[in-house]
């Protein structure tokens, strides 16, 4: 999944870190859990380019919640379970850590989210959706209510801590949305962090 990428300046999910796009390494880690593997939002280049399926963001301006109810509504007519998003921008989440997070889904649950220790806790765009939670989202949708983690708190929410074999768990989620956070990111990826 992708925003607009207004305070990186550019479109984040071309940038590299390391020898891959930050849109490629979510795809590598999102692989070892998810089969298919498609782009959310943004014009669809960027999944024609790469070879892969996309979807469309059904609102635009609505953000990613707006991504996850087109991500469930495609599981939906492909009859798998659930979605498992990993926000292009996190390019530290590794496929271990996803195949942990995977780990705990169970039927009665509408969502497995990851969270750390530190900062910033919670991250709802490395989660597991079941399609069971796509009405809620759709009813947060049409009432014009766009934030994520507010409809976290109407669901049947597993949180799956992340992050503390590598003994870095802040890293885990750094969110690169400037060019200083994807200088860090670089940083540390050579350093060991992320694949």
């Amino acid at each position: 999944m992708g925003g607009q990428s207004r305070r990186f300046g550019s479109d984040k999910a071309v940038a590299h870190v390391g020898r891959h796009s930050m849109a490629s390494l979510s795809v590598r880690t999102l692989r070892a859990v998810a089969d298919p593997v498609a782009l959310l939002g943004g014009d669809g280049s960027l999944a024609a380019r790469m070879g892969l399926p996309w979807r469309h963001d059904d609102g635009p301006g609505r953000g990613p919640l707006s991504g996850i109810a087109s991500g469930l509504r495609w599981a939906v007519e492909l009859g798998r379970p659930g979605l498992v998003v990993l926000a292009c921008d996190l390019p530290l989440v590794t496929s271990h850590q996803m195949t942990e997070l995977v780990s705990a889904v169970r039927p009665d649950l509408d969502a497995v989210v990851a969270e750390t220790g530190g900062a910033p806790g919670v991250q709802p765009l490395c989660a597991w959706y079941a399609t069971q939670a796509l009405e809620a989202i759709e009813d947060a949708l049409e009432a014009g209510r766009y934030s994520v983690r507010e409809i976290l708190g109407e669901l049947h929410v597993e949180h799956v801590r992340i992050g503390a074999e590598e003994g870095g768990e802040d890293a885990v989620f750094l969110n690169v949305n400037t060019q200083d956070d994807l200088a860090e990111a670089i940083r540390r990826s050579a350093s060991g962090g992320g694949e």
